[in-house]
């Protein structure tokens, strides 16, 4: 990181940042799942398009990349779970109700990972 000058930050302004950016990621943390599951139920719905499984799934594929990147492995190792888990239900016409109930532990699992 460079501060406005175009200079090298210093070891503890750049740690600094990164601890703010870390905060900031853990507080949107629980909003981002309300919403991934808010996808899911949506996708558990009759007629739900491809466009919003799409959805879902970029929406939990984007916490797999960001959640380790800023201290949260923890959440990033559920959102890989649970990535994995929504692809092979999506994989097939109709997700079987096992495969509902599996996902839905699957987000209660990524909910308590940022505790």
């Amino acid at each position: 990181m460079q501060n406005a000058a175009g200079y090298p930050l210093d070891p503890e302004e750049m740690q600094r940042r990164l601890a703010v950016m870390r905060e900031a990621y853990r507080a949107k943390a629980p909003e981002k799942i309300a919403e991934i599951e808010a996808l899911w139920l949506e996708a558990c719905s009759a007629g739900v398009s491809a466009s919003g499984r799409e959805a879902l799934v970029l929406a939990v594929h984007s916490m797999v990349g960001s959640a380790p990147t800023l201290g949260c492995e923890a959440l990033g190792a559920a959102a890989r779970t649970l990535e994995g888990a929504l692809r092979a239900a999506f994989a097939c016409e109709t997700v079987a109700p096992a495969g509902t109930a599996e996902i839905g532990r699957l987000i209660a699992v990524l909910r308590q990972s940022i505790a």
